[in-house]
This record gives structure tokens, C-alpha cells and sequence, in this order.
């Protein structure tokens, strides 16, 4: 279920008004938002082929160790153990400065304009 326009609007004045009071979080997260974004990051189609592999992986396994054969074990153990990685894998080049690039701070309105505007707004009506 996707939020409304209105829904959106007021959680982007919060976001607005929480980086203008918090310069940190807002450096914290915009790098968050980067990494995340970034080519090559774990996408969730990454995620859920890595978890398949690591399912059929456990199966054989199972499956070794119920009919006694450790060929299947072994084979089972090295195909989880390859799901997981696919999973876990971010497949990000390493940066040559090896830290990303920090976005410029953009020019703010003050702190609490925004919320302080919105409450006139409603103790006056």
C-alpha cells in the first residue's frame, strides 16, 4: 500500500526539518541512501537468488546426511556456503579514495521553521 500525496508531503517536511536540526544524521544518512544506491548494491533479486542457492544447498545437505553419503554433504555444504555469499556479496568496486563522496551541504531554512509554521497554522484556526 503506497502513502498518499499528502502522507508524502508531510514525511518529506520531517525529513526536511530533521536534517535542518541535525546536520550529523543528515550526513549519517545521505551516505546510508549512497551505499545503498550505489551500482552493484546487494539488490533485492541478489538477496533472494542467494537465499535459493542456500536452500537447495541445505536440501543436498539433508539429503547426504540422511543416506549416509558425505560426496552429498560436502557438495550440499559448498552450495549453501556459495548461496550465502551470493546473497551477502555487495559486487562494489573499492573506491579509490576508499570512503564515498560526501554530498555538499545545502543551504537550510532555520530548524524549526517548518514544524513551528505548521503548529501557528493549527492553534490559530
Amino acid at each position: 500500500m503506497g502513502l498518499s500525496e499528502s502522507e508524502k508531503r508531510v514525511l518529506e517536511e520531517l525529513e526536511r526539518g530533521l536534517y535542518a536540526e541535525d546536520a550529523a544524521f543528515e550526513r549519517k544518512s545521505k551516505a546510508q541512501i549512497e551505499r545503498i544506491e550505489a551500482p552493484g548494491a546487494n539488490s533485492p533479486s541478489k538477496v533472494i537468488a542467494g537465499s535459493l542457492i542456500a536452500v537447495v544447498g541445505i536440501s543436498i545437505l539433508v539429503f547426504g546426511a540422511v543416506t549416509q553419503v558425505a560426496l552429498f554433504g560436502v557438495l550440499g555444504f559448498l552450495v549453501m556456503l556459495f548461496g550465502i555469499l551470493i546473497a551477502s556479496a555487495t559486487g562494489r568496486p573499492a573506491a579509490a579514495g576508499g570512503r564515498p563522496k560526501k554530498a555538499r551541504p545545502e543551504s537550510k531554512p532555520s530548524p524549526n521553521s517548518v514544524f513551528e509554521d505548521r503548529w501557528n497554522k493549527r492553534t490559530d484556526q
